[in-house]
């Protein structure tokens, strides 16, 4: 990276590579910068757990992080592609999604006519769980989607899920394009 003032942070995580829950962090910066950002930290967080870090630091000097990837990467590329497979078999024809090439969602965006919302609410009564794209935006004008998470379930789970979700996609296209009464047929926008 360039900065032409010298001033680059570098943010990162452990949670994605260890565990989800593990929720650790850092920071690379410019020492000029470290009043500002522990001010920041301290302003918006009530700090991080003392042995946590601790047992987090032991992991890294030990060496585990690289045998713990090696474990893990494999089986989460088994549940990413997984997923796909059972999107591309019961999703309706034509719908697209961005293949992740790393982490652990996968981004489905949405078609005009269909919110977020009202496919969270219909798939979870399918017994599906999505995360609706609203609450990933920061602005209103973003694209419309959903966030598929694959790593907290096993492949069979993830195969049911993604027929339950292509089953639900098409209950919601099937339902929009139903003739309103009157026999006028409602359009997507």
């Amino acid at each position: 990276m360039r900065s032409h003032t010298g001033h680059v942070i570098y943010i990162g995580t452990y949670s994605k590579k260890l565990v989800p829950a593990l929720r650790i962090g850092f920071v690379v910066y410019p020492r000029p910068l470290r009043s500002a950002l522990l001010g920041i930290k301290q302003a918006i967080d009530l700090g991080t757990s003392l042995l946590t870090q601790h047992v987090l630091a032991e992991f890294l000097d030990r060496g585990y992080l690289r045998a713990h990837l090696n474990r893990t990467l494999p089986e989460y590329r088994a549940r990413r592609d997984a997923l796909e497979q059972s999107l591309a078999r019961h999703l309706p024809s034509g719908w697209t999604w961005r293949h992740p090439e790393r982490g652990v969602v996968l981004w489905l965006p949405l078609p005009a006519g269909l919110d977020s919302a009202g496919v969270f609410d219909e798939a979870q009564r399918r017994g599906v769980l999505v995360g609706p794209g609203a609450l990933y935006e920061i602005e209103t004008h973003s694209e419309r989607g959903l966030r598929l998470t694959f790593c907290a379930e096993p492949v069979d789970r993830l195969l049911l899920g993604g027929r339950r979700l292509g089953e639900t996609m098409r209950a919601l296209v099937k339902r929009q394009r139903r003739p309103a009464a009157g026999g006028v047929e409602l359009q997507t926008v």
